[in-house]
């Protein structure tokens, strides 16, 4: 029987007796019992398993960018498991059945974030334990910006300053494709408030920290500790940290604080307070500081070569909020 999911990069799928014979090698004598697509993450497959020597399912994971990302993953699983709630990783391996790296985690009990519906409270309690997380990654920090290995070291440098942010627009935005999807006169004006705005990522107080690189709302797993109306709400797990890299505090809070998000009551004040009371420190205008270090992330999406059409109108969207809301003159 073939498991009932397709894998991300369009390559026939494991079957079952695939799959058994994969889990084996970790669980000796295991007999599958079920399978399930897990919803969410784009670049990799994600597959809910059950096995009749466990209760609870496990999460397989095959990775399509290669052995470093799959190695990425395993040494931040390594360097924050104690102190930051991450799934327990059984076995990672560099080659799989058909070749490419994989991972099998215990699965997490909970929703994702985005699909969470919680109350003015839960939301409260939720961004402040997410504060307090975030702040705890960002304590392992790096001599400069970059690209990280499975070593957890910096590779190819990045620059993330402002200058950084004018020259990687205008890489994008200076080129047909780019124009044609902002906007010859949209390109025009935002390269013109870049030059005006950017000045405000120059700060020495941003140095290079721990980045997740994707610190959203899907990568987040929550939880109610009781299952009841009067039970608290709590960060489960901190999911795919295949874009892990050295940044600066202000790009994993970018992230995290895109709509809806961004306008929920009561949540981006808990996750200040919570980064705040965990020890992490912020500037006064951090919140300019993220919307500015968000548009690398949008800016990259209209350089893509195949781009869905509402992604390219969220960029621009977001673009035409960054420029409204980030106030110059600070």
């Amino acid at each position: 029987m073939r498991a009932d999911w397709k894998r991300s990069d369009g390559l026939a799928p494991l079957d079952d007796r695939e799959i058994e014979d994969l889990f084996r090698q970790t669980f000796p004598d295991a007999r599958l019992t079920r399978t399930q697509p897990a919803t969410g993450g784009l670049s990799n497959t994600n597959i809910k398993v059950w096995i009749d020597l466990r209760d609870a399912p496990l999460r397989l994971r095959l990775f399509h960018r290669g052995s470093e990302v799959a190695e990425l993953e395993h040494a931040v699983s390594h360097r924050l498991g104690s102190e930051v709630p991450l799934p327990r990783c059984h076995v990672a391996s560099s080659r799989g059945p058909d070749g490419r790296p994989y991972a099998i985690y215990d699965w997490v009990a909970g929703e994702r974030l985005e699909n969470a519906v919680l109350d003015h409270r839960a939301r409260s309690e939720v961004g402040h334990d997410i504060g307090r997380t975030l702040a705890t990654i960002h304590r392992v920090r790096f001599d400069r910006t970059g690209f990280l290995n499975g070593r957890l070291e910096v590779g190819k440098t990045f620059d993330a300053s402002g200058a950084g942010l004018r020259q990687f627009a205008r890489s994008v935005l200076d080129t047909e494709r780019g124009r044609e999807r902002l906007g010859t006169d949209f390109t025009r004006t935002f390269l013109e408030w870049l030059d005006r705005t950017t000045h405000l990522l120059d700060r020495s107080d941003l140095t290079a920290v721990l980045c997740h690189g994707d610190f959203g709302a899907s990568n987040l797993i929550v939880h109610n500790i009781f299952n009841n109306e009067t039970g608290r709400w709590r960060l489960a797990a901190v999911f795919d940290w295949e874009y892990a890299c050295a940044g600066t505090p202000v790009g994993d809070l970018g992230n995290l604080l895109r709509p809806p998000l961004d306008t929920a009551p009561g949540f981006e004040q808990a996750v200040i307070d919570g980064y705040r009371s965990a020890g992490g420190s912020l500037p006064a205008n951090w919140k300019d500081l993220a919307l500015l270090s968000d548009l690398f992330a949008w800016i990259e999406f209209l350089g893509r070569a195949a781009l869905d059409d509402a992604i390219a109108a969220t960029a621009r969207s977001r673009m035409a909020f960054t420029m409204q809301a980030v106030r110059i003159g600070d």
